[in-house]
């Protein structure tokens, strides 16, 4: 799907609690096989990594207008928490997206330090429950998840953009995590695009 199609898409915002709410991302399933090519083309296994305090996903497209406002933000969550022990990865879910688009869109966007994985095949997508860009998902270092949903609360709905965040639910529940501590609201309606849908 090109570019313009896309965008076309991205303007028709959702709620994306309900695919998969109640998920506790806990299926069984063996996370150190769970292995995703990043942009760098290197296999990562973000959902076995004892040696993070905690795994932070962020799903994104190259092109979702919602997804790129928050470039800034996400950046800055890369900076405060990398460095407290969360390893962060920025999951791109577009099947189509090229590992050049990723490289490039992240320079454009300035998106620094964190992974770039190519989530093609939606694995981390289905392990998370993950319906919209920009969503988050946080996950214990076995593969626990312990946060999925939005960012912040800056978009309310279309045409509904709060100057300024009131309640930054990322940012709460990586440092409850951190800390030890259960997060208060572990699910949250993410707002942006749909996640793009795979190919038959």
């Amino acid at each position: 799907m090109n570019a313009v199609i896309r965008f076309g898409f991205a303007l028709i915002f959702v709620f994306g609690a309900a695919l998969g709410a109640g998920y506790d991302g806990e299926t069984g399933q063996d996370n150190a096989k769970l292995g995703i090519v990043g942009s760098d083309g290197k296999t990562y296994h973000p959902l076995d990594d004892v040696g993070a305090k905690a795994v932070l996903l962020v799903f994104v497209t190259v092109d979702c207008p919602i997804s790129n406002a928050y470039s800034p933000e996400l950046s800055r969550i890369y900076k405060d928490y990398a460095s407290r022990g969360v390893r962060v990865y920025f999951v791109h879910v577009d099947p189509d997206v090229e590992a050049d688009d990723v490289i490039a869109h992240a320079k454009e966007y300035k998106l620094k330090g964190p992974v770039f994985l190519l989530d093609r095949d939606h694995r981390l997508v289905k392990r998370a429950g993950a319906t919209i860009t920009p969503e988050a998902a946080v996950f214990s270092n076995k593969g626990k998840l312990l946060y999925r949903g939005r960012i912040d609360d800056l978009y309310g709905g279309v045409g509904k953009k709060r100057r300024k965040a009131a309640n930054r639910d990322l940012r709460r529940a990586l440092t409850a995590v951190l800390a030890g501590k259960p997060v208060e609201k572990k699910f949250t309606q993410a707002f942006g695009c749909y996640v793009p849908n795979l190919k038959q």
